[in-house]
């Protein structure tokens, strides 16, 4: 099955743009046309009036959207959620959780492992946890009641119940035993970024040492770049392979700081984010945010 894609403006990559045409075979890009180059036959065209046509977005850091919660019923909350996420053009995601009790984790990440890929719809690549071993005083909108120090006998209860789903966890390396769980759960093949944490410049710069990925929503609910006090931002510039989340909606980040941290850090080290919840896509109201029940 052949398909042609025509009239668009074509974004590939980050440094190029052009008009012209796409050929998908399978459901796989197989060639670009330039405008003004021979056509091939195709099974199907569908035209593009001239929009932009780029690579389909992937949103590593997402609770939820269309009223429902990841931190809920994971089947049906990745069916509906996904099938939202395809038609605003995001192909692949990570469902993000906030803390719950170690149980109710685990209980919920044995689900997760069980989840079935939805047809036609947004990928499920995995699940990010995001906690339960962050700092209380930049818990934000998580609940103290159970963030903690980091427990080995915990880690091996959420690997064995994620069987392999858990991908993410986002930590505080201040906390007491850091030490000893980041090799643990790198070696688990669990990716570790800092967020929701008191840490140093200093700290931060020993657990990237160790193998930390990078930064969840940079500034959000951290220690800033300050000059006699650097905390876990600076930590973020003076590393240009860490990666750095970033949450572009005008209010999380103000549109300055936005900018002076592209001109930083640019798009090899940016990762953008939602952070989207469950009230995304709905219309103005109250929603509750990560309750189990």
């Amino acid at each position: 099955m052949s398909t042609l894609i025509k009239n668009c403006t074509i974004v590939p990559d980050d440094k190029t743009l052009f008009k012209g045409s796409v050929l998908v075979e399978d459901g796989k890009i197989k060639a670009f046309y330039h405008d003004g180059s021979e056509l091939p036959e195709t099974d199907g065209i569908i035209e593009g009036d001239g929009q932009y046509l780029i690579p389909g977005m992937i949103d590593i850091h997402l609770h939820g959207s269309y009223g429902y919660d990841f931190i809920r019923d994971p089947q049906t909350s990745i069916d509906i959620v996904s099938k939202g996420l395809v038609q605003e053009g995001t192909t692949a995601f990570m469902a993000s959780l906030t803390v719950v009790s170690h149980d109710e984790l685990c209980a919920l990440l044995d689900e997760y492992r069980m989840v079935q890929q939805p047809q036609n719809a947004s990928l499920f690549l995995g699940v990010h946890s995001e906690g339960p071993y962050l700092s209380k005083e930049y818990k934000a909108l998580m609940d103290d009641t159970y963030l903690r120090d980091p427990d080995l006998n915990e880690l091996n209860d959420m690997s064995q119940a994620s069987g392999g789903c858990l991908k993410i966890m986002t930590i505080a390396p201040e906390r007491k035993g850091m030490d000893k769980f980041i090799p643990e759960a790198l070696d688990k093949g669990i990716t570790l970024m800092i967020g929701h944490t008191a840490t140093t410049c200093d700290e931060a710069q020993k657990a990237l040492d160790m193998g930390v990925t990078g930064f969840t929503h940079l500034y959000n609910a951290m220690t800033q770049h300050q000059h006699r006090a650097p905390g876990a931002v600076t930590a973020a510039i003076l590393n240009p392979q860490a990666y750095c989340e970033l949450i572009v909606d005008g209010f999380h980040t103000h549109p300055d700081t936005v900018r002076a941290t592209w001109k930083i850090m640019g798009p090899d080290q940016i990762v953008l984010i939602t952070d989207a919840m469950l009230g995304k896509g709905m219309p103005d109201g109250e929603y509750e945010f990560s309750l189990l029940n």
